[in-house]
């Protein structure tokens, strides 16, 4: 049984369901501990504390697979439009990049704007107050990952939901995805990624559910690119491929993939920041045999990339894409806080 699907709901059925039970008390005390910090902080009994520079929380309130990473890449991109420069402070959940030191999604990010900062650490205030930009009075913090840290100011949150399971099963861990009840959570922006499935009914039921947290609006996983051959993602029109990613929702990277032509002949589905030792890229090859290509996610490809023309396998680059009135309200959100001006907003 895959244990995220599991934990988000993805297929309930009556077995399912009677797993959660003994897992319930649990549950309870988990999500009241974790709301009944938030209502401290919103009622003054604890006072967040204050970053001496502006703050932008991108976040969940589901464990895993939202699509962080390319928002917290739309956001860095507008606040380097600004003339500022854009300090991405994060855990670092995933296994280190030898050359560079942070995990896969700092390397990631790396990749796609160079011009961006970014500071890992299990203490991130610790982590960011001692990386050398933090200093730069031009600089905005990124908090990726962030809603839960109720102690620390913000100055604009975003809150990501998946269209198909906008709360998971319901249920706080450890027997649901939840991270906290979703009382008393309010965002600026709410942004419902992978909703292209939803039909017109379902995708006005999700919006609406979503938006009791605040202004709510549609964003899309567009890829852009194959990042070793540099071919256009409308290349893989016809080719037999075979996937290998470790990612939280390998689904929504085949559907990606599919909507793009390619015919899935065979797939690898690694656990969320899988490493990819010897072994592992040996496996793939030998199951891969007779396919066109071997390929692999943006965010697995710095794990990867010394595997770069080295076999026909590639990684498929992604961005995010805000529905209209969503990116104007984005735009407005940080021109309002940053003190710039945005074209378009």
């Amino acid at each position: 049984m895959d244990f995220g699907a599991w934990l988000r709901g993805d297929r309930r059925t009556l077995a399912t369901e009677l797993l959660r039970v003994p897992l319930l008390p649990a549950a309870v005390v988990y999500g009241s501990v974790a709301s009944g910090r938030r209502a401290l902080s919103k009622w003054g009994c604890r006072r967040p504390r204050r970053w001496p520079v502006p703050v932008i929380s991108v976040g969940n309130l589901v464990v895993g697979g939202t699509g962080k990473t390319p928002c917290v890449q739309r956001i860095a991109e507008l606040v380097l439009e600004l003339g500022m420069r854009p300090l991405v402070v994060s855990r670092g959940y995933g296994a280190k990049v030898a050359t560079s030191g942070l995990d896969e999604e700092g390397e990631s990010l790396r990749r796609e704007l160079p011009a961006v900062r970014c500071a890992q650490g299990s203490d991130r205030w610790q982590a960011a107050h001692a990386h050398p930009d933090f200093v730069d009075p031009q600089t905005v913090v990124i908090l990726d990952d962030g809603a839960q840290r109720v102690g620390d100011a913000r100055d604009v949150e975003v809150l990501l939901f998946d269209a198909e399971r906008p709360l998971g099963s319901g249920w706080p861990l450890p027997a649901g995805a939840l991270r906290e009840w979703p009382l008393g959570v309010a965002a600026d922006l709410c942004l419902i990624t992978r909703g292209e499935a939803l039909g017109g009914p379902e995708h006005e039921r999700v919006r609406n559910r979503v938006s009791r947290f605040g202004p709510a609006f549609f964003a899309r996983h567009s890829p852009t690119k194959l990042l070793w051959s540099h071919e256009p993602p409308q290349s893989l029109a016809g080719k037999r491929v075979h996937l290998a990613s470790g990612i939280a929702r390998p689904d929504a990277f085949r559907r990606t993939v599919e909507g793009l032509g390619a015919q899935v002949v065979s797939e690898d589905r690694f656990e969320d920041h899988a490493t990819w030792p010897e072994s592992r890229v040996a496996s793939v090859l030998a199951r891969s045999s007779g396919v066109d290509l071997v390929l692999s996610t943006g965010k697995d490809e710095p794990k990867l990339r010394h595997l770069a023309g080295r076999y026909a396998w590639d990684c498929l680059s992604v961005r995010l894409d805000i529905e209209p009135d969503g990116d104007a309200l984005l735009r407005s959100l940080l021109n309002r806080h940053l003190g710039g001006r945005l074209r378009g907003a």
